[in-house]
């Protein structure tokens, strides 16, 4: 399925307000994308000045830049490359909070596969060509079951 139409409130794109805290200063970010890229901070050893003007300028970007922004960060892969599959499914439930209208539509969904198929080539986060781990759709089940058995 394409993150799109009725699905749009599946992507990473999507608008929706996630709280994200670095270092004492709470930043909203506008969507799980993001979310997702401020969190490579965490990988970064970047000067703790750069890293706050960094997650100011992901905060107010739009989804896209914020991915490009994530790209440039410099951050120690093998650290990232350990924690971002937990650092998704910590935004992921947040975006998906207990009781919220999104909560409700990811229920509503039922026992459907979610696979976040695309075509800019991602088979880690999602699948291309039919091809892929589709990281995203998993943890989006996940926390699907999770809130229908909460």
């Amino acid at each position: 399925m394409f993150f799109r139409k009725e699905y749009s409130f599946l992507s990473n794109f999507h608008k929706v307000e996630i709280p994200f805290t670095f270092e004492g200063v709470e930043y909203i970010m506008p969507t799980s994308e993001n979310a997702f890229q401020a969190m490579k901070v965490y990988a970064s050893s970047s000067h703790p000045l750069r890293k706050a003007a960094w997650l100011r300028d992901v905060q107010e970007a739009a989804p896209e830049k914020a991915k490009i922004l994530g790209r440039q960060l410099s951050i120690d892969r093998k650290a990232w490359d350990a924690m971002a599959e937990d650092k998704m499914l910590e935004i992921i439930r947040l975006k998906f909070a207990k009781g919220s209208q999104l909560a409700q539509e990811l229920i509503n969904l039922g026992d459907i596969d979610i696979v976040e198929d695309n075509n800019h080539g991602d088979k880690l986060w999602g699948r291309y060509a039919g091809k892929g781990e589709n990281k995203l759709g998993k943890i989006l089940k996940q926390v699907q079951l999770e809130l229908i058995n909460s």
